[in-house]
């Protein structure tokens, strides 16, 4: 009798784990949860990507304009306080280029005439 009441509890620990993996499996597609994942994968890739040329090739090339040793230590004082206007002017690039590259992007592969809200 014991035994057959391990049996039963078994076979429910077995159909509550499907019913989980089921469940799991449909959270994953209704929701598309790994095409989100590999947007964020891609984005991170892409991010690298533009902050590589952004600081190997646009970087330079704005310091040939502003007399500077470097755009990235371009620094403002004021009072004894420190503003890290190159920091700023770095991160204002790579948002620019991101922006633009993620507008190209989506033009492309919605094929769209105007790209717009989702």
């Amino acid at each position: 009798m014991a035994n057959k009441k391990k049996v039963e509890n078994k076979k429910e620990e077995v159909k509550k784990k499907v019913t989980f993996m089921e469940e799991f499996k449909e959270f994953l597609s209704e929701y598309k949860i790994l095409g989100i994942a590999a947007g964020l994968v891609i984005g991170a890739a892409v991010t690298s990507l533009v902050q590589s040329i952004v600081g190997g090739l646009v970087t330079p090339a704005l310091q040939l304009l502003i007399p500077s040793e470097s755009i990235k230590t371009l620094i403002y004082e004021y009072r004894g306080v420190q503003f890290k206007i190159g920091d700023i002017v770095n991160a204002l690039i790579n948002f620019f280029v991101i922006s633009l590259l993620f507008f190209s992007f989506a033009k492309i592969f919605l094929k769209k005439e105007k790209v717009g809200k989702i």
